[in-house]
């Protein structure tokens, strides 16, 4: 169960219980977080709400991840995160967390 509660995503009845992922930037919101198929392993969209090019800075309160890395598609990791995203107006942007 995922409870979103404004710029911050929380994971409840799981291993990896507490604030997955928070972000400094009112204009961008975490959309959905889903597990993978491996443990330990997150997919997570954030969703520009701006007209205007937007940077987020993400921060992961509960633990810190092994990895971070930006998805293209099939949520294959196509570049490492190091704790900023730049991101299009409008823009969809999706991320792998692994712990």
């Amino acid at each position: 169960c995922a409870c979103l509660v404004g710029s911050e995503m929380c994971i409840r009845d799981s291993k990896e219980a507490g604030q997955l992922v928070a972000l400094d930037n009112e204009n961008v919101y975490v959309t959905m977080v889903k597990p993978t198929e491996r443990d330990n392993e997150f997919v997570v969209r954030l969703r520009s709400l701006s007209a205007e090019p937007e940077t987020v800075r993400l921060s992961f309160p509960s633990r810190r991840p092994a990895s971070v890395g930006l998805c293209e598609t099939e949520e294959t990791v196509t570049q490492p995160v190091t704790d900023t995203i730049s991101m299009h107006p409008y823009g969809m942007a999706v991320i792998k967390v692994k712990y």
